[in-house]
């Protein structure tokens, strides 16, 4: 879900440290006011440290952290956060992807040319400042004038080395991607980059045999620092230790150079691993304030540091680093006001706002049937305590049936104060389903008063059959024998073994969870467009996992709900044929005639299959009308439609 950006200054004021020593302040010193330990900062080397068990930290709170779901920054808290980074003492910060936009592109230069040239007296400090390009020559060339003001530039090349991301992402052989990554740092160190690290994205799943070839290659290149970055998450802390280790015992040059480590934390592991590789050899951490970071995030600067500080003696051969720990707090607490990724917080926020702008009811939807039921009460009970005038509005909850919970995370709802409920007679609905009327209805008629502080609806039960009835004859979504109070065998009772399906006539219905055939068909528009740029938008599950073999096309159903994206998408299909033998090609103009006639189309008939698109296709420009839908059920489950065309003069 979207967080939280706010837009107002940071208040300093607001936020107090107690130390364990003695503060002259009265109630703790200010944040702003702690001062690091006067230490002299060591010169620094790109490919060398200056004690070969200093850490060094390269905070990516501003790069990777950004791409937290809901999490963008604006550029004066960007500035802002790099500020305060510099008095955490990060030896690096990657602050940015210039060639991204002029926007990003002007926010990384101004943090070079102010955050990178403050200089601390006492110190000698100065942070390293650091920009992310892929391996392109324009993406280098931004970076470079983007960064080269500050006093330490750095920059970050990343290239892809799984099969799967060279195969599908780049569509480049193995040799090919050791070239582009090589002659990328030539390039960047010729355009006058002294630091130049070279990335490996998705590592962890990368052969290890290649990983050295190609970090043997940039180094050889030029390159002063190397990373391997389990981007998706994948790996284990002991299978990470030990690619950390294959890497740095076989590959030509790695001990003039700096090894780098960056986990994200899908497994919830990425501070572990991140501490696995620094055990295995890896001098440089890279990490997010409070892990902030795409999907699940990044290994923590927090955790990370801390575990470092408080068992690197002990546990890893004196490993440390030089963070000043004094303004962890202060950094985390400045990270999340700004991107707000407090989820809970965020909805008490915009609901409050929502409230106040006069909105009557309020809902929180469970919109891939992810939650739990006590999961989903707790959200429900928390914002119910937390929400400014909730208590003025009606709190409704709307639920999917995707791990088959529906009910119970309504009646979960209900339970923790929702007094709307949003249900489909049947539990029809995108994917397996909503929370069925007939079960919510007669959970709360039977069990509200006993179990539920006296709950009730006014719905007519005597009305839910025939409801349920002529919903099944309309849509053709009929629903299986042992569904729950409408089902034929509700009320009939029979002993014995029981068979599945095939040996007891049991079918499952259409949107039953897990197995039923609609679990992975996609109906709505904004869900197909979400699923033609990324299946794990709107399923948590995958087909293959549950042994269903499905393509990405075939789970979208093109009807009246369909958008633009999923009928283009279809269309290439079908014009890939079409063009073999007529030659068409599609053009903005084409697309517009045959999305409104398929708009026209879908008024009469359900489903919009291929045959149906070829013929809006090859008679687009002889079409003066569309002759009606002739109804049939041709196996007493899905209807099915035929549509004639008028077309003069054929």
């Amino acid at each position: 879900m979207p967080s939280l950006r706010l837009n107002r200054p940071y208040n300093k004021s607001s936020l107090s440290i107690s130390c364990c020593s003695p503060v002259s302040k009265k109630g703790g010193t200010s944040a702003s006011d702690l001062k690091p330990v006067v230490e002299r900062w060591p010169e620094y080397i790109p490919h060398k440290l200056p004690d070969k068990n200093y850490v060094r930290v390269f905070d990516t709170t501003l790069r990777d952290g950004e791409q937290a779901p809901g999490g963008a920054l604006t550029p004066p808290q960007k500035l802002e956060i790099a500020r305060q980074l510099a008095k955490l003492r990060v030896d690096i910060m990657e602050v940015g992807f210039p060639v991204s936009s002029e926007e990003e592109f002007e926010t990384v230069k101004t943090i070079a040319k102010t955050v990178g040239n403050e200089v601390d007296e006492e110190t000698g400090y100065v942070p390293v400042i650091c920009a992310i390009a892929r391996s392109k020559p324009g993406d280098i060339e931004a970076a470079w004038k983007a960064v080269k003001y500050a006093k330490r530039p750095k920059i970050l090349i990343f290239t892809s080395t799984s099969d799967i991301h060279m195969k599908y992402k780049l569509e480049k052989t193995k040799e090919e991607v050791i070239e582009m990554a090589a002659s990328s740092v030539r390039f960047a160190k010729s355009l006058g980059f002294v630091d130049v690290q070279l990335g490996c994205e998705d590592g962890g799943r990368s052969e290890k045999e290649f990983l050295c070839k190609i970090l043997g290659e940039s180094i050889k290149a030029g390159a002063t620092t190397v990373n391997v970055a389990d981007t998706v998450g994948i790996n284990m802390p002991e299978e990470y230790g030990e690619l950390v280790s294959y890497l740095k015992a076989n590959t030509p040059g790695i001990d003039d150079v700096i090894f780098s480590v960056h986990c994200h934390n899908d497994l919830g592991v990425a501070t572990a691993n991140t501490i696995a590789g620094v055990c295995a050899g890896a001098r440089q951490v890279e990490v997010t304030v409070n892990g902030i970071g795409e999907r699940s995030g990044n290994a923590p600067l927090e955790e990370v540091v801390m575990a470092l500080k408080c068992r690197g003696e002990y546990l890893m051969d004196g490993v440390y680093t030089r963070i000043d720990t004094r303004q962890i707090m202060a950094t985390s607490q400045m990270v999340q006001e700004y991107t707000g990724l407090s989820e809970k917080e965020f909805l008490c926020k915009i609901l409050g706002e929502s409230i106040k702008a006069g909105a009557t009811t309020v809902n929180v939807a469970d919109t891939v049937g992810i939650n739990m039921p006590e999961e989903y009460g707790e959200l429900v009970s928390y914002l119910k305590a937390n929400t400014p005038g909730i208590d003025d509005v009606i709190f409704s909850v709307h639920c999917h049936n995707d791990l088959g919970v529906a009910t119970a995370n309504t009646i979960a709802g209900v339970c923790a104060g929702a007094r709307q409920v949003e249900v489909t007679v049947n539990g029809i609905g995108e994917r397996s389903g909503n929370a069925p009327l007939e079960e919510v209805v007669m959970a709360l008629k039977c069990r509200g008063e006993y179990l539920m502080d006296g709950v009730y609806t006014r719905i007519d039960t005597r009305q839910i059959m025939a409801t349920s009835q002529m919903v099944q004859e309309y849509t053709g979504l009929y629903v299986q024998p042992h569904k729950p109070i409408v089902g034929a065998n509700c009320f009939v009772h029979e002993s014995g073994i029981h068979q599945v399906q095939e040996y007891t006539g049991l079918y499952v219905q259409p949107h039953k969870p897990i197995v039923g055939a609609n679990c992975f068909v996609h109906e709505s528009g904004i869900h197909q467009d979400g699923i033609l740029k990324n299946r794990s938008t709107y399923e948590i599950l995958s087909p293959e996992d549950v042994g269903v073999v499905k393509s990405q096309g075939s789970s979208i159903v093109l009807g009246k709900l369909s958008g633009r994206h999923a009928v283009k998408d279809r269309l290439k299909g079908v014009f890939l044929v079409i063009s073999l033998s007529l030659g068409y090609e599609l053009d903005d103009e084409k697309l517009n005639d045959i999305f409104s006639m398929f708009r026209d189309l879908t008024k009469q008939k359900k489903r919009i299959t291929d045959d149906d698109l070829k013929a809006l296709v090859t008679c687009r420009d002889e079409v003066t009308s569309l002759n009606g839908a002739t109804g049939e059920e041709t196996n007493g489950y899905v209807p099915i439609s035929q549509i004639s065309f008028v077309v003069p003069n054929l």
